[in-house]
């Protein structure tokens, strides 16, 4: 396990809140992401926008009256949110059992 994997876990987690944040807004489109292994055990992230509207360009009140509403699954969102942190806390632990056991054999050599 590597820092990289606590990077693309908090990316996760950022998403996941931002989509939950905007679950009531009409016409909302949650965001993805997808977590690529790299070489030596890296992991990055890649967030699929899906096509948003520009905050310069807003939406009328009749726009939000017809908008679908948001496709957000919030029962998903938070079931990704306890994923991605079990999953950091255990990606912690790993790096910290790492960090241990470097420095007891560091000592030894010593």
């Amino acid at each position: 396990m590597t820092i990289s994997s606590l990077s693309a876990f908090q990316v996760g987690l950022e998403v996941a809140a931002h989509n939950v944040a905007n679950s009531v807004t009409p016409g909302f489109e949650p965001s993805r992401v997808v977590f690529q292994a790299g070489p030596a055990g890296q992991v990055r992230p890649h967030v699929d926008h899906p096509r948003h509207r520009s905050e310069d360009e807003g939406i009328s009140e009749a726009e939000s009256d017809s908008a679908p509403p948001s496709e957000t699954d919030v029962a998903k969102e938070l079931t990704d949110v306890t994923v991605l942190q079990r999953t950091y806390t255990a990606n912690l632990k790993s790096l910290y059992a790492q960090h241990q056991s470097l420095g007891l054999l560091i000592d030894t050599l010593v």
